[in-house]
């Protein structure tokens, strides 16, 4: 009878073990990184890309993120200020509390909610110490850097 006990307690402390849920690790939108090395972020050459690029990156800020979760028009004024966002990135999946939006990873690839049903396509790339986000939209190709926290 205690080998039974001893037994289902071992089992018992392994599917715990097992089940444990797996650490997200937490990134934040490297803004300054970002806007003192737009022409390092901006792929592409156009004559307006690194203004592009930059007024892009706002999409990046906690204000930004707000107006699309509530998807409401928004003006001049929200953009003056810009609060980096932060995300929680596993290995499926990216959490993106400020837009209260889970998007999974497909192939280093992600789809963003935007304004109006629009959806934002991202590639993924994955460093050592940080992650980027690659966009890409007709000509226009920026990357955005997210550092670990």
């Amino acid at each position: 009878m205690k080998k039974n006990n001893y037994i289902i307690l071992l089992l018992s402390i392994f599917l715990i073990g097992c089940s444990e849920t797996e650490k997200p690790q937490k990134y934040i939108f490297n803004s300054k990184d970002m806007d003192e090395n737009i022409d390092k972020y901006t792929i592409s050459n156009g004559l307006m890309d690194e203004i592009n690029c930059g007024l892009t990156s706002l999409l990046f800020s906690k204000e930004i993120l707000s107006i699309i979760k509530l998807n409401r028009e928004f003006s001049l004024d929200d953009m003056m200020e810009s609060t980096p966002t932060t995300i929680e990135l596993y290995k499926d999946k990216i959490v993106w509390s400020d837009l209260g939006q889970v998007t999974k990873i497909n192939k280093n690839k992600i789809v963003v909610k935007g304004l109006k049903n629009e959806t934002i396509d991202l590639n993924l790339v994955i460093n050592e110490n940080n992650i980027h986000f690659k966009f890409i939209d007709k000509e226009l190709v920026c990357i955005f850097p997210f550092k670990k926290i």
